[in-house]
């Protein structure tokens, strides 16, 4: 009777699990295609059925909160907000749990999907353009920002790029301490910071943080989120001294917060708590790999190590302490 060799039963079976790993992944790739196909076409029940199955695969950042702003669209608010709740927690420093946490800052509100397409009879009169599709008053806005999420999935960044100003004009006229106008130039600036296009990110962050500062005060979570997202871009081109610069900002901003969320209750401390936590142990590795991953310990001298293993372990330290609530 012939057996077949350990070692050749070892690989077949190997081969087998690594051609179904390929098969789930390509399935799952192609759902989350298709999902998005949804989503543009504003199919949104179906879309956030999709989305959920191939978050169920994948286990990315970008499935869950697609999921919980399909079924945003589709009126499920409970779904909504446990997806959004989801993408917060499992994936705290990703891009989209920044959005997920800006959409749980706000109620989770219906949105009125319909949409009413008019077009003008040619004419020379200002009337012959397009109209806006007519819309309840916020919707506008969540439209347009779903649109240019969308452009900038697909790569289409030109039309990303218009539909982010639209979305602004259209907060605009709801008022400039508007949650809405907050909300859209933070996905603004998130969106230019995440194409490195610094000078247009920096100016909508900055204009986002004087609003914040009206509507939560100068020392709020609000306002450090938004440091600690300047600090993450300048970190991204390689903008040292800045990127620091934001980071201790943010620090000393979540502290404050921290401070008073005290005073208050200590069940309010919960949030800034970890954000400052947190954020110390962002720069601490930020610090350290600046000093060591790119140089290599040979090629470190002895005052810039001591410098650096110094700063971290003070941010490292502190953060501990930050954590147990000292």
């Amino acid at each position: 009777m012939f057996v077949r060799p350990l070692h050749l039963i070892l690989r077949a079976q190997l081969t087998l699990c690594s051609i179904a790993l390929l098969t789930q992944s390509v399935l799952a790739a192609d759902l989350s295609s298709k999902a998005m196909g949804y989503f543009k076409n504003a199919k949104y029940t179906e879309a956030a059925t999709t989305f959920a199955q191939s978050y169920a695969s994948t286990h990315s950042a970008i499935d869950c909160y697609y999921t919980a702003l399909s079924y945003h669209y589709s009126n499920k608010s409970e779904l909504a907000r446990k997806f959004y709740q989801e993408t917060v927690q499992r994936f705290p420093n990703s891009r989209e749990a920044a959005l997920a946490q800006q959409a749980l800052a706000a109620p989770i509100t219906p949105i009125t999907t319909a949409r009413v397409n008019t077009q003008a009879k040619s004419s020379n009169s200002p009337s012959s353009q397009s109209a806006l599709p007519t819309t309840s008053a916020g919707d506008p806005v969540d439209d347009l920002l779903a649109k240019a999420e969308a452009a900038d999935m697909a790569n289409q960044l030109s039309t990303a790029d218009g539909y982010y100003a639209d979305a602004i004009r259209n907060a605009e006229k709801l008022g400039q301490t508007s949650p809405r106008l907050v909300q859209a130039l933070e996905q603004a600036a998130n969106y230019y910071a995440k194409h490195q296009r610094t000078d247009k990110a920096l100016a909508a962050y900055d204009r986002e943080r004087n609003l914040l500062k009206i509507r939560y005060g100068e020392d709020s979570v609000q306002c450090g989120n938004n440091l600690l997202a300047i600090a993450r871009m300048y970190k991204s081109v390689d903008y040292i001294d800045d990127a620091k610069t934001h980071y201790y900002d943010a620090i000393n901003t979540y502290t404050n917060a921290l401070q008073d969320a005290e005073s208050k209750s200590s069940s309010n401390a919960a949030q800034p708590r970890a954000l400052l936590a947190s954020t110390l142990d962002e720069l601490a590795s930020y610090i350290y790999n600046l000093t060591y991953s790119a140089k290599g310990y040979g090629n470190v001298d002895t005052k810039s190590s001591y410098s650096t293993d110094m700063e971290v372990s003070r941010l490292r330290t502190r953060a501990e302490n930050v954590r147990a609530g000292n």
